[in-house]
């Protein structure tokens, strides 16, 4: 018999396994509401400040409201017959999407340290305050699934996903203080590959445990 298939039998833990769905659900409804209204802000400011960093992670966050999005109509699905096997499905999308964040910001970082004249001036102080905003949206959205992550695979990847987000956002903050002070333009793109390295390291355990949930579900 199939390690995924479910007892849909009523029980004592039911309104208990109810109640985490609804906290669940909710959470993935506010991050993307939030993620959402918090990318348009990022897009206008990054180009008004002349920061290819803060427009990049504009689109790095847009990428994980899909993600978001995707987990979200996972964990629905989750509930069905066979439904193990769909939720470690979409958390592996995820980790891949992840992935593929990473080098387009491992790129991004690596053009930015060879031609480093092509970044422009920076208004840095626009860049510290919306990537600042950037680290309360998504580390509280990060909290909303903390509790959950242990219970749901996609509730863990979103959660890894928006920790994710503000360790990033929390590097452009960083990184545009000690450029407005030095004038070290590289070291924005330096921290950035620094972050995505730290970040693969820590999706590889998430994409493994999908990995072998959705063989043991076929």
């Amino acid at each position: 018999m199939s390690k995924c298939n479910h007892d849909h039998s009523k029980n004592p833990h039911d309104k208990p396994h109810a109640h985490s769905h609804t906290a669940i659900t909710t959470a993935f409804k506010i991050s993307i509401f939030l993620n959402l209204i918090f990318v348009a802000i990022e897009i206008f400011y990054g180009y008004l400040s002349n920061s290819m960093a803060l427009v990049a992670d504009a689109f790095h966050n847009f990428s994980d409201v899909l993600s978001l999005v995707i987990a979200l109509v996972g964990f629905f699905f989750a509930k069905r017959a066979n439904g193990k096997k769909i939720s470690a499905g979409t958390s592996i999308f995820n980790a891949v999407l992840l992935f593929f964040t990473l080098i387009f910001i491992v790129f991004e970082s690596v053009k930015r340290l060879i031609y480093p004249a092509a970044q422009g001036e920076l208004n840095t102080n626009i860049v510290m305050l919306v990537a600042f905003i950037g680290i309360i949206i998504n580390f509280g959205s990060a909290i909303l699934f903390k509790t959950h992550q242990h219970d749901d695979l996609n509730a863990q990847g979103a959660y890894l996903h928006l920790m994710a987000d503000a360790a990033i956002s929390l590097g452009v903050v960083i990184s545009a203080f000690a450029i407005k002070h030095t004038g070290f333009n590289q070291l924005d793109s330096i921290i950035s590959i620094l972050i995505s390295i730290i970040i693969f390291y820590n999706t590889l355990p998430l994409l493994r445990k999908s990995i072998k949930e959705y063989k043991a579900c076929t």
